[in-house]
């Protein structure tokens, strides 16, 4: 719903198609706007990211010993997998790694 009132909105604005938020927010004048969109797509990007990998894994954990693990312990145990599992090291090499994986 929003992402559709916003493609409609950038039509009447700018009369093109932009379907990207990135591409809305590069027809912005204002420096002030681009970089508070970017913030913006950063910090919502950051909150789904936390919700979906962090939270739930978490209580998973901490439902499994109740007694033994709460929830900060089970965020602990799905950050220590998620480091152990992760499949390559970003600081080691360029992007062209992941992409190669």
């Amino acid at each position: 719903l929003v992402a559709g009132v916003t493609t409609i909105a950038a039509y009447d604005v700018y009369h093109e198609v932009l379907l990207h938020p990135d591409q809305i927010s590069a027809k912005f004048d204002s420096w002030f706007l681009a970089a508070l969109a970017a913030l913006t797509f950063a910090v919502a990007t950051l909150g789904i990211n936390v919700v979906a990998n962090f939270v739930s894994p978490a209580f998973d954990f901490s439902n499994v010993f109740p007694r033994q693990i709460d929830f900060k312990k089970g965020g602990y145990i799905a950050a220590l997998i998620a480091l152990v599992l992760y499949p390559f090291a970003p600081w080691e090499g360029s992007a062209a790694s992941f992409v190669n994986i």
